[in-house]
């Protein structure tokens, strides 16, 4: 069971998002993209600042796409190398 979206660009990329919206209207918004090396992901909040919304980035490197959910055997032997 996904509950994120996958896409892929006009260039092949691949792409997976996840948005959470809440009733005070922040969000967060998650995105994985698929690089030659791994994958990059953004995690974008969004918050009511007073007046104003504030928006904050942060980006980050993994060997395996973090939106998927592994076994606990997968991600075992993932860090035995096996």
């Amino acid at each position: 069971m996904s509950d994120y979206t996958e896409s892929t660009t006009k260039d092949g990329a691949k792409t997976w998002t996840k948005e959470v919206d809440y009733e005070d209207g922040s969000s967060i918004s998650t995105i994985v993209e698929k690089v030659s090396n791994g994958f990059v992901k953004s995690v974008t909040t969004r918050k009511k600042n007073e007046d104003s919304w504030k928006f904050d980035t942060i980006k980050s490197i993994h060997n395996d796409n973090p939106l998927e959910e592994k076994s606990l055997i997968d991600k075992l032997a993932s860090i035995l190398n096996i």
